[in-house]
C-alpha cells in the first residue's frame, strides 16, 4: 500500500484545490452555456413564431385567393382579406426580431413573402377590373409561381437548422453537467481515499511514536542503572543505519537530485550527532559511574 511521505502528502493535498478549481470552472461554463442556450432558445422561438405564422397565412391567403378567382365567392375574398391582415401583423413582428436571427436567409424569406402577397394582390385587382377570364389568364401566366412552396420549404429548412443549433447547445450543456457530476464523484472518492491514507499514516505514526517513547523509557531506565549494554544497544543499530546509508549513497547517489542529497546529508549529520551524544553519555555516566564496565 502507498505510504504517505512529505512529497506525497503535499501532492495529494494539492489535488483537492485543483479539483475544486476545475469544478468551479465547469460550473461557470454550465452557467454561461445555460445563459447562451436560453438566449438562443428565446431568439429562435421568436423566429419560429414568425416563420410558422408567415407560412400559415401565406398558404391560407393563396388558397382564399384562388378560391375567389375561380368561384367569385365573396367569402373567399373576405377570408383572403383576413389572412392578409394577419400576415401584415406578422410582418410588424418581423421587424422586432433580434438581430442575431435576422440573417440573410430570413431576409430572403421575408422578401419572397412580400413578393407573393404583392402577386396575389395584383391578380385580385386585375380580376376585379377585368373579370373571370382575366383571372384564368393570370393564373396561367405565372402569378401562382410556386413562391408559397419555396417560402414553406425555406422556412422548414431554416427551422430545422435553428433546432439543430439549439440541440448542439443542449448537448454541450449536458456534457458539461456530466463532467461536473463526474468531478464531484471523483472528489468524493478521492476524499475517501485521502481520509483512509491519512488514517493509516496517523496510525503508523502513532505506533512509531509509541515505540519511540517506549524505547526512550527503556534507554532512560538502562542509563539510570548504568547498564553498559545500553551503549551497545544504541550503537549497534546506529552502525547499521550508518552502514545502510553508506550503501544507499554509494548505490543510488547518481539518481539523487539536490534535494535528496540534502536530505541524505541531514541524515548522515544526524547519525554523527547521535553517535557523539551516545559517546558523551557513555563517558559522562557509564564510565564515571562504573569504570570496570566502561572499560569492558
Amino acid at each position: 500500500m502507498m505510504q504517505l511521505n512529505g512529497k506525497r502528502s503535499l501532492a495529494l493535498l494539492m489535488v483537492m484545490p485543483v479539483l475544486l478549481l476545475v469544478e468551479l470552472g465547469i460550473g461557470w461554463g454550465i452557467f454561461i452555456n445555460a445563459q447562451q442556450t436560453a438566449r438562443i432558445q428565446s431568439d429562435n422561438n421568436k423566429l419560429d413564431i414568425y416563420l410558422v405564422t408567415n407560412t400559415k397565412y401565406i398558404a391560407a391567403a393563396e388558397s382564399a385567393q384562388r378560391g375567389y378567382l375561380f368561384t367569385a365567392d365573396i367569402k373567399f375574398y373576405e377570408n383572403y382579406i383576413v389572412d392578409i391582415r394577419e400576415w401584415a401583423k406578422n410582418e410588424e413582428y418581423y421587424h422586432t426580431l433580434p438581430a442575431a436571427v435576422k440573417h440573410k436567409e430570413v431576409d430572403q424569406i421575408e422578401l419572397m413573402s412580400r413578393q407573393k402577397i404583392s402577386d396575389m394582390s395584383l391578380s385580385i385587382r386585375r380580376y376585379n377590373q377585368d373579370g373571370k377570364d382575366s383571372s384564368i389568364a393570370i393564373g396561367k401566366s405565372g402569378y401562382s409561381n410556386g413562391l408559397a412552396d419555396s417560402i414553406g420549404s425555406k422556412s422548414t429548412r431554416l427551422r430545422y437548422q435553428t433546432g439543430n443549433a439549439i440541440l448542439t447547445e443542449r448537448n454541450k450543456e449536458y456534457a458539461l453537467i456530466s463532467a461536473f457530476f463526474t468531478v464531484i464523484a471523483f472528489l468524493i472518492v478521492f476524499s475517501l481515499i485521502l481520509a483512509g491514507l491519512t488514517y493509516i499514516a496517523f496510525r503508523d505514526y502513532t505506533r512509531s511514536l509509541e515505540a519511540t517513547v517506549k524505547s526512550l523509557e527503556e534507554a532512560n531506565e538502562t542509563l539510570l542503572k548504568y547498564n553498559f549494554n545500553s551503549y551497545h544497544s544504541l550503537k549497534t543499530p546506529l552502525r547499521n543505519i550508518n552502514g545502510f546509508l553508506q550503501l544507499l549513497e554509494k548505490k543510488y547517489k547518481a539518481q539523487f537530485d539536490e534535494e535528496a542529497k540534502e536530505y541524505m546529508n541531514f541524515i548522515i549529520e544526524g547519525v554523527k550527532q547521535l553517535s557523539i551524544i551516545i559517546d558523551d553519555m557513555r563517558h559522562k555516566f557509564l564510565e564515571s559511574g562504573d569504570g570496570d564496565k566502561g572499560n569492558g
